[in-house]
């Protein structure tokens, strides 16, 4: 069954510290203490946000759905949340929340979700079996594969799944790391590097699985599964520790490494971009200064291939996501919402929204979408705009929206309305304002949820407005 999060009354506006400005909402995906400490997000093909993440107070799987205005939440069953008899004998101390579970999750094709997850005993054995659940006509359905190391119970594990249907599985096992493959219903193992720490599971153009593994402090590796098999090759580091990395593939399948690296002798940490050239080399450049408290970087491309990370910021305890536009990074803040601990995941839609998705600790697991809109810079030549909701907000879509549009010059001004996916809804014009205010209605299809309405000026200014909509 199907659970309701609600949706938050007030949504915050949040702006680029530049001529670009990106419309933040938020959402909330599941109130309940720790929720989300491990998640994972996918966009599945009908475009729909899906997430798979650990809830310690209940404990157990959660799997959300985000239905265009709030997240639908479905309990995954899995195994029994208490510890094991042996554990409770040997540690009487420990409870259900002695047990952490790691999640990863893939969409095949047909939107139907995988999910790989490691449950942890932390008073028990630190090895556990690696759990693959999906969703059949009957309800969901567990197979288990081999055991994993405490390396994967930490988290660094990853699920896939490639054209055709056939699913792969990286974790750490015994002796180095394996891949795990499922087609036809049958599962068989190979040995994929020999040792690291797996960052990232991706499926090539060609339907072949790619590896990221953390092989130490000063080695990033790319391991590739070819008709003769398993090679590993290493990505070039600057100087610095590697604390952790994350691997997405543009399109045409060359690589794209968001990574974290502590400078020698220091707390301090850097964010880096590492890009896969034709040739075969390799392009790196600091996003971010020396100093930044920057922890956990995940990486997304938005759809012509241009960057996206999300990080933690550990000065302010909240989520940044730097974006790469014209050659240069720029910053901002998602929300305000404090993150201490736990996985940040972000993924981009077909639209160009970006999505991030962070524990918030006692209060949950939170997430918000930002459909990027590049504002022109307002100068002597360039009348600035304005567009504000004229009646009573949330709004009803019974009647149109009604909207107040402001310029100081007569001009002509094209208006729409779009879905937070950046699904064009309704458009008017262009249509002639004089100097002063202009009212008008839009009409928009009948739905309940945020729309981003977008004024644009012959001229060249812009603006935009956020709306809650009701039935």
């Amino acid at each position: 069954m199907y659970r309701h999060a609600r949706l938050i009354p007030l949504i915050a506006l949040l702006v680029v510290p530049r001529a670009s400005a990106n419309v933040w909402t938020p959402f909330p995906v599941d109130t309940r203490s720790g929720a989300g400490l491990s998640s994972s997000l996918r966009i599945a093909p009908d475009g729909s946000p899906r997430l798979a993440y650990w809830i310690p107070s209940a404990p157990g799987l959660g799997y959300a759905v985000f239905d265009g205005a709030e997240w639908q939440i479905e309990p995954v069953p899995l195994w029994p949340a208490a510890p094991t008899a042996a554990t409770v004998t040997a540690h009487p101390e420990a409870t259900q929340l002695s047990v952490t579970i790691a999640t990863a999750l893939a969409v095949d094709a047909s939107g139907t979700p995988w999910i790989a997850s490691v449950r942890h005993d932390c008073f028990g054995d630190c090895s556990g079996p690696v759990l693959v659940t999906h969703r059949d006509g009957a309800g969901w359905f567990t197979e288990t594969l081999e055991t994993a190391t405490l390396e994967t119970l930490a988290g660094r594990h990853d699920i896939a799944v490639a054209p055709g249907g056939v699913v792969w599985v990286a974790y750490a096992g015994s002796a180095g790391v394996r891949a795990a493959r499922r087609e036809g219903g049958v599962w068989t193992y190979e040995d994929a590097a020999a040792a690291g720490s797996v960052q990232q599971l991706r499926i090539g153009p060609n339907g072949e699985p790619r590896l990221l593994l953390h092989g130490g402090p000063a080695s990033l590796q790319i391991a590739a599964r070819s008709p003769g098999g398993w090679q590993s090759r290493e990505v070039p580091l600057p100087a610095g520790e590697l604390q952790r990395a994350t691997l997405a593939l543009a399109p045409g399948g060359l690589a794209r490494i968001a990574g974290e690296l502590r400078l020698p002798g220091t707390s301090d940490r850097e964010l880096w971009w590492f890009e896969e050239l034709p040739d075969g080399g390799w392009h790196s450049e600091r996003v971010t200064e020396a100093g930044t408290a920057v922890h956990e970087p995940v990486i997304a491309l938005g759809p012509a291939g241009d960057g996206r990370i999300a990080f933690r910021d550990l000065a302010t305890l909240r989520a940044r996501l730097v974006r790469h536009e014209a050659s240069t990074w720029s910053a901002e803040d998602v929300d305000s919402a404090l993150t201490t601990t736990g996985t940040l995941a972000a993924e981009v839609d077909a639209g160009g929204t970006t999505w991030v998705v962070w524990p918030a600790g006692g209060f949950g697991l939170h997430s918000a979408g930002a459909l990027g809109v590049t504002d022109v810079a307002p100068s002597a030549e360039v009348a600035p705009l304005s567009v504000r909701i004229d009646g009573p907000h949330p709004a009803r879509t019974g009647d149109g929206l009604r909207l107040a549009i402001t310029s100081p010059v007569p001009d002509r001004v094209l208006v729409e309305a779009f879905d937070i996916h950046g699904r064009r809804l309704a458009a008017e014009g262009p249509i002639e304002i004089g100097a002063g205010v202009r009212a008008m209605r839009l009409p928009v299809p009948a739905r309940a949820g945020v729309v981003l309405v977008r004024a644009t000026a012959a001229a060249g200014g812009r603006a935009v407005t956020r709306v809650v909509l009701l039935d």
